[in-house]
């Protein structure tokens, strides 16, 4: 079973040690993500960022839309068969509005989700705003001890 483990914490360079640690723990680069409003200093520090589409909220919003959009969709139908709207005008019509609303909806909510944080990072993105760097790293339960022994060996990270 698949886990995140986050970690935050001020020090870039404490970041480094702690990401090659990791590795030599035998957890995956690909495993090991670094959130910060610095990218450059992640790139001169040669570590991991975290991918742009993980930064935003683009998925959870976009299925909030599509709920919404659907909803409205099949309102809509109701409503089109109880006023025989689709008599003069046939059920194509209305099933391409339907659709529409759907597809529009879900548009809607995916551009307000590339345009939002994502939600599992709000409570701390202030922290990350004024330089802090939040470690985020994905691995199996059992790694989990070793990961946490990683960490402890720093003053500068506190567990989110």
């Amino acid at each position: 079973m698949s886990k995140e483990v986050m970690y935050i914490s001020e020090n870039v360079d404490d970041v480094e040690n702690a990401e090659k640690e990791l590795e030599q723990q035998g957890i995956s680069r690909n495993a090991i993500h670094i959130l910060s409003e610095d990218e450059y200093q992640l790139a001169t520090h040669n570590l991991p960022s975290i991918p742009d589409f993980e930064k935003s909220d683009l998925i959870r919003k976009g299925w909030i839309g599509a709920g919404i959009g659907i909803t409205l969709a099949i309102i809509f139908l109701g409503l089109t068969a109880v006023f025989q709207w689709h008599v003069d005008y046939g059920w194509p019509l209305f099933g391409f509005i339907a659709v529409m609303i759907a597809g529009f909806c879900t548009w809607e909510g995916g551009l307000i989700g590339i345009s939002t944080t994502n939600h599992r990072f709000e409570p701390i993105y202030e922290k990350i705003k004024k330089g802090s760097h939040l470690v985020l790293v994905k691995t199996s339960s059992q790694d989990e001890s070793k990961i946490k022994s990683v960490f402890d060996k720093y003053s500068s990270f506190r567990p989110v």
